[in-house]
């Protein structure tokens, strides 16, 4: 079994599906839903990237497009005189205790989601530049892009994923749907445990997620 590419892991695909005919046009695709399926499911530190941002006087919200592939915020922090502030906060109870226009301006202490901004209380009083830490998909995998971390480490997690996928899509093997979805399952715990060793120090092999 090859996955160290992506040409080599559309052949495994194929292999695995019986060969089918009928389905090659659609494996690319099987592809790049598991690779939104695992960025969905892991928050793992190959994902991770830094931001620094400016917050504008009088704008409560800041557009999360800006950030390429972004998936979920880690950390955010705007610094001022007394330290470092990055608390989070339920839009609906920022938007209700520091409406823009109602609650004076001043420097914010406070974070939320609303769709696919930042919403932050007070309303900033002056441009505060700030910065932090953010979850984001990768480059996907193509024929111009061969390999990115998954293929490079974990070949058995997006060959289980795209499998999974695929017999989601067919939808005439339920065994072979369960069979795959428990193996994708069990790819992403393990990989969630390498990469949570890494960072408490513990000693998990790569090998454990090929």
């Amino acid at each position: 079994m090859s996955t160290s590419t992506y040409s080599n892991l559309l052949t495994e695909i194929q292999y695995l599906m019986g060969n089918r005919t009928d389905i090659q046009a659609q494996i690319p695709g099987y592809v790049s839903r598991a690779e939104s399926e695992i960025y969905t499911s892991m928050r793992v530190n190959p994902m991770e990237a830094t931001y620094s941002q400016t917050l504008t006087s009088t704008v409560q919200t800041f557009s999360l497009s800006v950030l390429t592939g972004f998936v979920a915020l880690k950390t955010l922090r705007i610094p001022n005189q007394t330290g470092i502030i990055q608390l989070y906060k339920d839009s609906e109870w920022i938007y209700e205790n520091y409406a823009q226009g109602v609650v004076a301006n001043a420097l914010p202490q406070w974070f939320g989601y609303d769709a696919n901004s930042l919403v932050f209380g007070p309303t900033p009083d002056q441009d505060y530049p700030f910065a932090g830490t953010y979850y984001k998909r990768l480059d996907g995998l193509s024929l111009t892009n061969q390999t990115n971390w998954l293929t490079d480490y974990f070949g058995e997690l997006i060959l289980y994923g795209s499998l999974m996928k695929g017999f989601e899509a067919t939808r005439d093997n339920a065994t072979m749907l369960s069979d795959y979805r428990a193996l994708f399952s069990e790819q992403v715990k393990r990989c969630k445990k390498y990469y949570e060793a890494q960072q408490t120090g513990g000693s998990v092999t790569v090998g454990t997620c090929r």
